[in-house]
């Protein structure tokens, strides 16, 4: 099956064998589907045995359901420097309300829920009743639970607008969850932000130094960045740790991901994550025995909830299939859209470990085109 599908049903079955001592519960996953409707997951690289994807919208989040994800990250929305919730990029289809309409009943009869994840450009300015008409227009058409914001401002002098953001949406009685990283965490507390939402999404993302890529996917890595977000104060029962199908080399190289480093470089997808070269160099990503490792972490550290992430940075290399006719300015609009998408491209898209491992009885795939 798909490769982050994969992942996600072997993490149900570390997770729901037993319920979690402190909460009661089963540890919780959420996917993360950066471009629904627009963009399907599939596998990116040049090796020609990468096997071509082909199937519905319907079946792969019935499949996702199915095997577990009843909670979904839905992306392709940004919050404009007005306050409008706006198409990002806007040369994408919005959402398909009829299929929107049979995801929502597929996950509330599975009692999840379902998150839109807002990109914000608040150019320091954030207007309130703007935000509310849009927001309510929004849900109104596409019922979601709640939004996820991020990515966070890179300005500290935006926080407080940042937290008029999070009050509205509260407002509105919706949930509210952020994304942040390293960069954030002092400043989340001091602002108080990681009190006030419903959760926080901490995503072991390593930085360009070579001991940091080498053990970005350990169980060390996450334990100090889930002690250093506590100690931050952000709480405990809110957080989810957040896998990302990224494969960085401590060589000079661009981001791959999970496919790539399986089908390009030979990697072992029940390995440790690891591959490394005659000169010491190496490129190393989550594993499926790295990223199962985690469950046994999120559990003995008390954390909730785990998701696992898309990628951005394929989408970019795709952008050219969905664009429209422009004229010069909207060219020199989308030039500089796609300089911001590769500057904040996270994780690498995937979907297959290898052709062995597919279920040929769990994968009728059909063409469908929506």
């Amino acid at each position: 099956m798909w490769a982050s599908a994969r992942l996600l049903c072997l993490y149900v079955l570390s997770a729901t064998a037993d319920v979690d001592p402190y909460t009661g519960h089963p540890l919780q996953f959420y996917k993360e589907v950066l471009y629904p409707w627009n963009i399907k997951e599939e596998p990116d690289g040049c090796n020609e045995s990468i096997p071509y994807v082909n199937y519905t919208w319907d079946y792969y989040f019935d499949y996702l359901v199915s095997s577990g994800a009843t909670n979904l990250q839905l992306g392709g929305y940004s919050l404009n420097a007005k306050s409008e919730i706006k198409l990002d990029p806007p040369f994408y289809d919005p959402w398909n309300k009829t299929g929107f309409k049979a995801l929502r009943k597929r996950v509330d009869a599975a009692g999840g829920v379902i998150m839109a994840e807002l990109g914000i450009y608040l150019n320091k300015t954030f207007d309130k009743a703007s935000f509310m008409e849009s927001a309510k227009e929004f849900v109104k058409e596409y019922p979601v639970d709640g939004f996820i914001v991020g990515d966070l401002p890179s300005d500290f002098s935006e926080y407080p607008l940042l937290k008029e953001l999070v009050a509205a949406i509260k407002e509105l009685n919706l949930r509210v969850s952020l994304w942040f990283s390293t960069l954030h965490w002092q400043e989340l507390k001091r602002t108080g932000l990681g009190k006030i939402v419903d959760s926080a999404s901490v995503i072991p993302w390593p930085s360009f130094q070579k001991e940091s890529i080498e053990t970005f996917n350990t169980d060390r890595f996450a334990q100090d960045m889930i002690k250093d977000v506590v100690e931050a104060g952000v709480d405990l029962n809110k957080l989810i740790l957040t896998i990302p199908l990224l494969a960085r080399a401590t060589y000079s190289s661009s981001d791959r991901g999970y496919s790539s480093a399986i089908y390009e470089l030979g990697a072992d997808p029940r390995g440790n994550g690891s591959v490394v070269f005659s000169d010491g160099s190496g490129c190393y990503f989550f594993s499926q025995t790295r990223a199962i490792e985690k469950v046994a972490l999120a559990k003995k550290s008390r954390v909730p909830i785990m998701a696992l992430l898309e990628d951005l940075s394929r989408q970019v290399s795709i952008i050219e299939t969905k664009r429209a006719p422009a004229d010069e300015e909207m060219t020199a609009a989308i030039a500089s859209l796609d300089l911001l998408l590769k500057k904040q491209a996270k994780i690498e898209t995937t979907m297959r470990t290898t052709a062995e491992e597919i279920d040929a009885d769990s994968v009728k795939l059909h063409t469908s085109k929506l």
